[in-house]
């Protein structure tokens, strides 16, 4: 799946999403994870993977999967 979403981007992100931090290396697993308690927008850091993102939550980065993000429309009143 191509990611549609651009670093710098501001998207929306609901509550009860799983987050992850990834060690790197030479088995890549996953280090942490968070559930996010309320939705909120967010900062797309960099698009990583091809089903993941990088954003920028409560100060710090974390990958989320590009299908739990959603882009802001133009013009929406929030």
């Amino acid at each position: 799946m191509q990611n549609h979403l651009k670093k710098g981007e501001l998207v929306f992100l609901p509550s009860d999403i799983t987050l992850v931090k990834i060690k790197e290396g030479k088995d890549t697993s996953i280090h942490s994870w968070t559930k996010t308690k309320e939705p909120r927008h967010v900062l797309v850091v960099e698009t990583k993977m091809d089903n993941y993102i990088e954003i920028l939550y409560d100060g710090a980065p974390w990958l989320a999967k590009s299908i739990d993000v959603y882009p802001l429309i133009k013009g929406a009143k929030s």
